[in-house]
């Protein structure tokens, strides 16, 4: 997971003027905020190279300015940061119950690299994972308890430490957001943008200039805040989400950071993208002008364009997932062509039979809207026997709905009504709920009956999509930063 910092091979380039101008600004802007992290590394960084003054600006006179300002606080926060891994696993060795008390008990554990190293975990924890969705929340109240106690009047660095703080309160948020407490996630993220507020301030007193902290320190908070309004569900919340990704995602363009804003909008596309096909199901237009659809279909591919190759394979598989989802639902089959390539290959170097078997559960699809009905037929009945196999019973049940719509659509009634017929190991798969088995009580009666009544299975189709499929092929990102 990239970090807000340069890392040291950056800084290293930087001090060597090798970077591109617009590289070498945000460096500046990086070190202007106060970092006393990056500057002590830069510092050290200095003293190492061969001829700083063959860069094209007095980087020398910057550098002076930041350590006279925050020279009294350097020595003390590169010790911190030597014993930060230390300190974490001492205290990931306490029970959970003991750890905050410890952390308000021990002046040591007051450190603001050990609040960066408890932030990396929240931000790395799978949310797919109820585990590590568990271990995230136990974090986030953990690096607030570290971020609270930091005094930045003592280290000079009070600017920072709001910063760090507004962080350590948007994570929490995130994670309560994740386990299903919004109203706590909601007060979290409040207090998150309130510091990050005050951070501004302080940074605009001290340098004289107007503007955020650190613009990615914002950009991190801003698309915390978005997740938690996509999922609000309301017209109001939505265009909040959409203008706090929005402003995000022109903080990362200022900082010449393309590969942070593709993740950002990644993660844009995914939580637009999740509401949109909430609505659809409700037969609610969203995907024509200008509908939150093509928002996230716009969005999801222009993030992949903008993140590239060094997109972590999870992430880049779940966006070609759900890019080829949006772009069903908006009635765009022939667009799906690339994504899907690309998705079967990342697969099958993988060699993930579960991730396969969704796969050709989309390709079954993409067939269908293209009119290719033999190849739909085919991807759809492996991908139902690959669900079966699994006992997935709520995507197998989703998977024959869809196979009796491609029989429908070619007035084939005897395979539809034997497909109605072979419906018991859906029943005895797992995760089947009552309305699902309703839903597909309906559909027998209606193949055995009134086989000839397409809108009715396509309509049956989109009930059970709006949930099952949606939760696989677009698992909710807990950030993508």
């Amino acid at each position: 997971m990239p970090e807000l910092h340069p890392d040291t091979d950056l800084l290293e380039r930087f001090v060597r003027g090798e970077l591109e101008i617009a590289e070498s600004r945000g460096i500046v802007r990086h070190l202007v905020t106060g970092c006393p992290l990056c500057i002590a590394e830069t510092r050290r960084l200095w003293k190492r190279a061969p001829s700083p003054e063959a860069c094209d600006i007095a980087y020398d006179t910057v550098l002076d300015r930041l350590l006279e300002r925050h020279g009294p606080a350097l020595e003390r926060l590169a010790a911190e940061r030597r014993a930060a891994p230390g300190l974490l696993g001492e205290l990931l060795r306490q029970p959970p119950s003991r750890r905050v008390a410890l952390v308000h008990a021990d002046g040591r554990f007051r450190s603001l690299p050990l609040c960066e190293l408890l932030l990396d975990r929240v931000r790395d924890a799978d949310p797919g994972q109820p585990a590590q969705a568990i271990g995230a929340l136990e974090a986030a109240e953990l690096a607030l308890a570290v971020a609270e106690k930091l005094d930045g009047k003592l280290d000079g660095t009070a600017t920072l430490v709001r910063g760090v703080q507004a962080r350590a309160w948007a994570w929490l948020g995130n994670a309560r957001r994740l386990a299903a407490d919004l109203p706590g996630a909601r007060r979290a993220l409040d207090t998150a943008e309130l510091l990050l507020g005050q951070a501004a301030a302080g940074a605009a007193g001290a340098a004289g200039t107007v503007g955020p902290a650190d613009p990615l320190e914002e950009a991190e908070v801003l698309a915390l805040a978005a997740q938690l309004h996509a999922e609000q569900r309301q017209p109001r919340h939505l265009d909040e989400a959409a203008a706090r990704f929005d402003r995000a995602a022109a903080l990362y363009r200022a900082a010449g950071e393309r590969h942070l804003r593709g993740r950002l909008l990644i993660q844009k596309g995914m939580a637009l993208g999740e509401e949109a096909l909430r609505q659809s199901s409700l037969e609610q237009a969203v995907f024509g002008e200008p509908g939150w659809g093509l928002t996230a279909v716009a969005a999801l591919q222009e993030g992949l364009a903008l993140a590239g190759e060094g997109l972590e394979r999870p992430l880049r598989a779940r966006a070609l997932a759900g890019l080829v989802t949006m772009l069903l639902e908006a009635g765009r089959p022939e667009e799906t062509g690339g994504p899907l390539r690309e998705l079967r290959r990342l697969h099958e170097e993988d060699g993930d039979a579960l991730a396969l078997t969704r796969l050709r559960w989309l390709e079954g699809k993409a067939d269908e809207a293209l009119g290719r009905f033999d190849d739909a037929e085919a991807a759809l009945m492996e991908a139902r026997a690959g669900f079966l196999r699994q006992r997935m019973g709520p995507e197998a049940a989703f998977v024959s709905l869809e196979l009796a719509v491609v029989y429908a659509r070619r007035g084939r009634d005897p395979e539809m009504r034997r497909l109605s017929d072979d419906m018991s190991p859906v029943y005895l798969a797992k995760g089947v709920t009552r309305d699902v088995v309703s839903a597909l009580i309906v559909f027998q009666r209606t193949a055995e009956f009134e086989p000839g009544n397409l809108t009715f299975f396509i309509e049956v189709a989109r009930f059970l999509g709006g949930s099952a499929r949606l939760r696989r092929s677009m698992r909710p990102l807990q950030w993508v930063s």
